[in-house]
């Protein structure tokens, strides 16, 4: 029988989520990556939401809201358990502002929320996760990578703020580049000057994501993400991770080319709808 546990603790949510998670653990960086860094901060979040559905005893679904951010499915997610995820979901009524997760499953979900919940839906962006095991050997352009520092913060606050308006995210920018330095997480390639980003994120059991690659209009074309997304995916295998994994905006070839050509390979196609009353 397919029921559902509803959680607020992250904790409690992650250990018992993670075993069902960790046998697609690239394809749940997302969700692996923000659930465990919620439950290391040792208390409930109020303002978070987390459901697991099981068949019997056997895990078939797993789910996460943080808002502002829209609901995240896991990967695999069983036709049954997104009807028990729909229910319960139907019942408690919260203002989704969206859905991402894999494509079938998160076009599932969507048919039973616009049918029920008294909104539409929009499929926003066809998104794709890679991941990378090893790096291809490149010849890359001019110039090395650095780790951002503070005294970058007034030169990359516009590329941050850029970055989260391509991408349609919803954190403050400021907040992200100043926790993405901090963490010593960011990563810029210097010729001369700052010319592209990339940073790590969501570490897991055994891997690790690249976020935050952004190359400034002037200064594409010309190999500077290639070089710094490279270098940082070798960095980060070279530490001990088994792999890196990222996202792309599949209406962006140019990136995907990109991707592809350090060594990333496809694994996963998403769906990322945003709802509107």
């Amino acid at each position: 029988m397919v029921s559902e546990i509803f959680e607020r603790d992250p904790g409690a949510f992650y250990d018992m989520a993670l075993p069902y998670l960790i046998k697609a653990e690239a394809e749940n960086t997302l969700i692996i990556g923000i659930a465990s860094r919620l439950a290391s901060r040792g208390a409930d979040s109020p303002e978070s939401f987390f459901w697991i559905i099981r068949d019997g005893d056997q895990i078939c679904g797993a789910a996460m809201w943080t808002p502002p951010h829209d609901l995240v499915l896991s990967h695999p997610f069983s036709s049954a358990a997104l009807s028990t995820l729909s229910e319960c979901l139907l019942q408690m009524r919260p203002p989704l502002p969206g859905v991402l997760g894999p494509a079938c499953a998160a076009s599932r979900f969507v048919e039973e929320w616009v049918k029920h919940a008294n909104v539409t839906a929009d499929l926003w962006r066809r998104e794709r996760i890679y991941s990378l095991q090893q790096v291809e050997p490149l010849s890359l352009t001019s110039g090395r990578m650095i780790r951002a520092e503070e005294k970058h913060v007034s030169g990359l606050t516009p590329w941050v703020d850029d970055f989260m308006r391509e991408v349609g995210e919803k954190d403050e920018p400021l907040a992200v580049l100043r926790n993405a330095i901090a963490g010593g997480r960011l990563f810029l390639w210097w010729d001369g000057r700052p010319v592209s980003m990339a940073a790590s994120a969501r570490p897991t059991l055994n891997g690790i994501c690249v976020n935050l690659v952004y190359t400034p209009p002037e200064k594409r074309r010309r190999g500077y993400a290639t070089a710094v997304v490279s270098t940082l995916s070798r960095t980060l295998l070279r530490q001990g991770r088994s792999f890196c994994a990222l996202y792309t905006d599949l209406s962006n070839p140019t990136s995907n080319s990109i991707y592809q050509r350090i060594g990333y390979q496809p694994i996963l196609d998403c769906y990322h709808y945003r709802f509107a009353s």
